[in-house]
């Protein structure tokens, strides 16, 4: 176990220990605040260099989105009579179970339902062995057109004519009360809109809180637990626009109704057709970006990854939806509360390349709550409007990058200031043996990456630096680093800070993209 710690907690801790005791000894510090960038004990870090939390000193380094292959669609429409014929929408989950994966979707039938209503959105569910190739199993929980050989869940406790909107769920298989392993939160139009929870054992056979609605309106797409407290994310009715919200709640049914801001994209736009007056200023178009539906959520422990509906609307035509799109952006996260996109205005997943002008919702993209490393790719599950549920792919944990920056640097000043490089937050660990491995790509023979590891207060260890380094020259989704007296670190309870430096005759052909501190 490792505990890592944020600047600020590094930096409370470090005033406490030094704090002077007035004469009758009593400490000047007499209140202890939590601020909520607290440390946090995991069994592995991962340092994304692109997360500010994590690291946040970078010199002469640059971010890089990277695209991902789309593998299309892999869950479809069902054939006619089933309960998603009509409509396939994810706003869902996959959440891993052992060997296999699961899923949550919603769909719309074709068949009349026992009160006489076709358009019934109700949560679906499949299974995967590989996250590509998918089932929908007949559970025979509902009936539905005179049968339950469907794959829908039954949601003890609705009426006949509900309709789900939303639906997030999260799985904690250590709960020691068996019937609440499956945590779900999904949105009803009865209770227009507000929050409403239901818990499982099975995640098939669901049983809906009596004390719904337990929060206030929100329109959601992830969640997380974080410390013990569960926090659900999505764009509200407080806000002037679509912008992220945070609700959190302990217990999962007494959520807070005041929300956390998580991020805010405003943007205002000036009508190209307002002759220029320099006389006069210009007046600003309704707003043109927005969060949809918040973020869907990949706790790794000491970071959030996160992935926000970035809603843009055309500001010619401002509030037509056929003329707006959904692009797919990337944020990093300490704690599910605060929010930080590494490159802003652009996307980790453009609409641009589903846009087809026969079909006026292929341009927008739904996030949902579902990220996994698969052997050596990442797997990321997202929606195509109403239109399925599609795969993204990365090789894995490369999803963004940092590199120097292309014009280079100037070398003059590398004796004060260094070549480009990295330096992490404080990390602590609990236990011998700490070994360190990098995810990089060398583009070029003339590259190399070098590890060291310095004290909390950016000195470098003997042992670890200098001299001592052993530069790494080779690609690879976890390199080992080692330094020439060995490849691990064996001194516990004391702080120390990864720092990576680029080099060689190229250093811009270095591409680092995670680090990995871990048990030997």
């Amino acid at each position: 176990m490792t505990l890592i710690e944020g600047a600020a907690a590094a930096e409370w801790r470090h005033r406490s220990s030094m704090s002077d005791k007035n004469p009758r000894g009593r400490t000047d510090d007499r209140f202890e605040v939590g601020t909520g960038l607290s440390a946090v004990s995991v069994p592995e870090v991962v340092l994304f260099p692109f997360d500010p939390y994590c690291v946040p000193f970078v010199r002469s380094l640059r971010v890089e989105l990277q695209s991902p292959t789309r593998e299309g669609e892999v869950v479809g429409y069902g054939p006619a009579g089933s309960c998603d014929a009509l409509r396939v929408q994810y706003y869902g989950t996959v959440i891993r179970v052992g060997d296999e994966f699961r899923m949550w979707y919603l769909g719309i039938g074709d068949r009349e339902g026992e009160d006489g209503k076709a358009h019934d959105l109700q949560v679906c569910y499949a299974t995967s062995r590989d996250g590509i190739h998918w089932e929908k199993p007949d559970l025979g929980l509902v009936s539905y057109g005179g049968s339950t050989a469907n794959n829908r869940v039954r949601m003890n406790g609705l009426e006949k004519e509900d309709r789900v909107y939303e639906v997030v769920i999260i799985h904690e298989p250590d709960d020691p009360d068996p019937a609440r392993r499956f945590k779900m939160a999904f949105e009803l139009p009865r209770y227009h809109g507000q929050l409403a929870v239901a818990f499982s054992d099975d995640g098939l056979d669901w049983h809906v809180s009596p004390k719904n609605p337990v929060g206030p309106l929100i329109e959601f797409s992830g969640i997380t637990k974080h410390k013990g407290c569960y926090l659900l994310n999505g764009h509200g009715g407080t806000a002037a626009s679509r912008s992220m919200e945070v609700l959190a709640s302990y217990d999962f049914e007494r959520w807070t109704t005041a929300p956390a801001m998580g991020l805010c994209r405003e943007r205002f736009a000036i009508d190209p057709n307002r002759p220029i007056n320099p006389w006069k200023p210009p007046i600003p178009l309704p707003i043109t970006r927005e969060v949809h539906i918040g973020a869907s959520l990949w706790n790794r422990g000491n970071v959030i990854l996160a992935v926000y509906g970035d809603y843009q609307w055309n500001p010619i035509h401002p509030g037509e939806r056929r003329h707006c799109r959904i692009d797919l952006g990337l944020l990093t996260s300490p704690d599910g509360l605060h929010y930080h996109e590494p490159l802003p205005e652009y996307p980790l997943i453009s609409a641009t390349e589903n846009w087809d002008t026969d079909r006026e919702w292929d341009a927008r993209l739904l996030q949902g709550q579902g990220f996994e490393n698969v052997g050596d790719r990442t797997y990321y599950w997202y929606g195509l409007a109403h239109l399925g549920v599609h795969l993204a792919t990365w090789p894995r944990d490369r999803l963004a990058c940092v590199r120097p920056h292309e014009h280079g640097f100037r070398r003059e000043l590398t004796p004060i200031i260094g070549l480009p490089h990295f330096v992490s937050c404080p990390i602590v660990p609990r236990q011998t043996g700490m070994r360190v491995f990098i995810n990089l790509e060398l583009l070029s023979e003339h590259a190399q990456v070098t590890v060291e590891l310095c004290d909390e207060q950016f000195r470098p260890l003997l042992d670890y630096s200098g001299d001592n380094v052993i530069p790494i020259t080779e690609s690879g989704l976890r390199v080992p680093v080692r330094w020439k007296g060995g490849d691990t670190y064996d001194e516990e309870g004391r702080a120390i800070r990864v720092r990576v430096g680029v080099g060689g005759i190229r250093p811009e052909d270095v591409r680092v993209f995670a680090v990995y501190v871990a048990g030997a």
